[in-house]
């Protein structure tokens, strides 16, 4: 009232204001977990799901026990059917026996990719797809169409990083006497150029060679902050490319080897999960993960019955945080939507749950797709 007397705010609005704190409390304020059990809670029966386990979640350190005891089994099974697999398995992760640490490099590997498959749309299309970025290959363009898209965007996206350094170095030495600095510039600009107008191609010697004449290309640090900066982002990347860089004839030679050391592996995170899952059905509880997975089921059941209902339940939906949203709760939150109620809030650079396999990415594609109204809030109240 005092804004309004303040001419800060008109009487409407503040009407409008009055009544949404009047309606603040018929919402559901929720994390998404805490919205999947209830749902779970209310429609277990839809998918068989015996309701005492929702009373016995799994603590951090039952849940790490037993996907240890999991991992051993499925180890035990491998090495009893495939001693081969078993032994090129701890050949290239370098599994000791008796080892006194408490996670292996290949259990860590293990439970990160079972993490990342269930918190996916379908696990085991998840891990076909990752398999299938391990082909025997004869030449890099025998890799299958999706991992060479990654490939080429995750190039299209360092080009743009560089050029957006280039540009800024020029502007840092627009007011400066011509230097060497600026010589070498003009090389960096032409480069770039160069790769540009070739990269639609999507050769992979052209990338390659790239990076070879990159790797040339050095700047001398002068008494200037700002062109400072730029060349330290410069050097990492430059840096970073170098490092990284694999010859074409290198790839076709390791191919066989790594495909057949990810078949093993993800035999592996089978067995690992199934021993897993039974090990809770016999403890009758349920794990934070199983929370997404269940309410996904529920809502998919029945042709989307359960979904369609909370189609026409909830008005508005908004999602806090949204960079830290993983593919399977943004499936989710899709299907609870009419179409035209969702609000998503977020900040791409406070994602902080890549742990608990948050995907940022899921923003800066609908940012970049522009689908969506977007409104960026500029100001912190």
């Amino acid at each position: 009232k005092q804004m309004v007397q303040d001419h800060t705010i008109s009487e409407s609005d503040l009407l409008y204001l009055e009544q949404q704190l009047a309606n603040l409390s018929k919402a559901e304020i929720s994390t998404i977990d805490s919205f999947c059990l209830n749902l779970i809670k209310k429609y277990y029966f839809l998918i068989g799901l015996n309701p005492s386990c929702l009373e016995n979640t799994l603590s951090s350190a039952k849940e790490t026990m037993l996907k240890k005891q999991a991992f051993q089994n499925a180890l035990q099974k491998l090495y009893s059917q495939s001693p081969y697999d078993f032994f090129s398995l701890s050949y290239h992760f370098q599994l000791k026996p008796l080892s006194d640490q408490d996670e292996s490099p290949l259990e860590k590997c293990v439970h990160a990719i079972n993490d990342i498959a269930k918190s996916s749309l379908d696990y085991q299309s998840w891990l076909k797809q990752a398999l299938s970025f391990y082909p025997v290959i004869s030449s890099f363009n025998d890799y299958p169409a999706h991992f060479k898209n990654i490939f080429f965007n995750y190039q299209k996206n360092i080009i743009y990083k560089l050029t957006n350094i280039c540009s800024a170095m020029e502007e840092a030495l627009i007011d400066s006497k011509k230097t060497k600095a600026q010589e070498k510039l003009i090389i960096f600009k032409n480069l770039l150029s160069s790769y540009q107008k070739i990269a639609d191609k999507q050769e992979y010697i052209d990338w390659t060679n790239f990076i070879k004449q990159l790797a040339k290309l050095s700047f001398r640090v002068m008494n200037n902050e700002a062109f400072k900066a730029c060349n330290e982002e410069f050097k990492k990347i430059r840096n970073d490319l170098e490092d990284s860089l694999i010859e074409e004839k290198r790839l076709v030679k390791e191919a066989p080897y790594l495909h057949q050391i990810v078949t093993s592996l993800i035999l592996l995170v089978k067995e690992t999960e199934i021993f897993y899952q039974q090990a809770k059905r016999e403890e009758n509880t349920l794990d934070f993960s199983d929370m997404a997975i269940y309410a996904m089921d529920i809502l998919q059941k029945n042709d989307g019955l359960i979904a369609h209902l909370l189609q026409n339940k909830y008005a508005e939906i908004m999602i806090d945080e949204f960079q830290d949203t993983s593919t399977l709760q943004n499936k989710i939150l899709c299907l609870i939507s009419n179409g035209h109620n969702l609000f998503r809030v977020g900040d791409l650079k406070q994602s902080i749950y890549g742990f608990r396999n948050a995907r940022p990415e899921l923003m800066a594609s609908i940012l970049e797709t522009k689908k969506d109204k977007i409104f960026h809030l500029e100001h912190n109240y």
